[in-house]
């Protein structure tokens, strides 16, 4: 889970070798705190890629089988054009469509892992407002990031039409 993997990370990365900073800090400047980003951005994004890598591969694999793509290669085209052009499209359906849906464990992760790395944002905002029992604010946080969680899906539902045409008819 996201708290073990920052807690790992931050052990090894800010204690045991000292490359980053123990605490965040929002008043330094830019591009310090876009460095102490690096180990939240990891914390989230290094179990969300092996996934999609994973699904990707397997999708691409699978692909790589059929018959237009050997059809492909039979008249010529290089690996390189038919793995971009040919197999790619077709294997990004079930990436995208898992993506849509980790989207939301990707948020209520960011939000465990804000407390872990004491980054203000609305992990504490909302661990704040629960323990105050300020029950308005915490029903705005849960708003709002519903609201997100359907605007990433209806993106992905747009990309859908993008990638096939044959959504975009029906």
């Amino acid at each position: 889970p996201n708290f073990a993997l920052a807690v790992l990370i931050k052990y090894v990365l800010s204690i045991k070798f000292e490359i980053f900073p123990l605490i965040f800090n929002a008043a330094d400047p830019f591009w310090t705190r876009v460095w102490q980003m690096i180990m939240p951005a990891l914390t989230l994004g290094l179990p969300a890629a092996a996934v999609y890598q994973r699904l990707l591969r397997t999708d691409l694999i699978t692909t790589l089988q059929e018959d237009f793509i050997l059809t492909a290669r039979a008249k010529g085209v290089s690996r390189r054009n038919v793995l971009f052009k040919h197999a790619l499209r077709p294997s990004l359906f079930s990436f995208i469509t898992i993506f849509g849906i980790t989207t939301g464990a990707l948020i209520g992760g960011a939000l465990v892992v804000e407390q872990v790395f004491i980054i203000p944002g609305l992990g504490s905002a909302i661990v704040e407002a629960i323990l105050r029992e300020d029950f308005p604010v915490v029903l705005a946080i849960v708003m709002l990031v519903t609201a997100a969680f359907v605007v990433i899906n209806v993106i992905v539902d747009l990309v859908y039409s993008l990638i096939d045409p044959r959504v975009r008819a029906s």
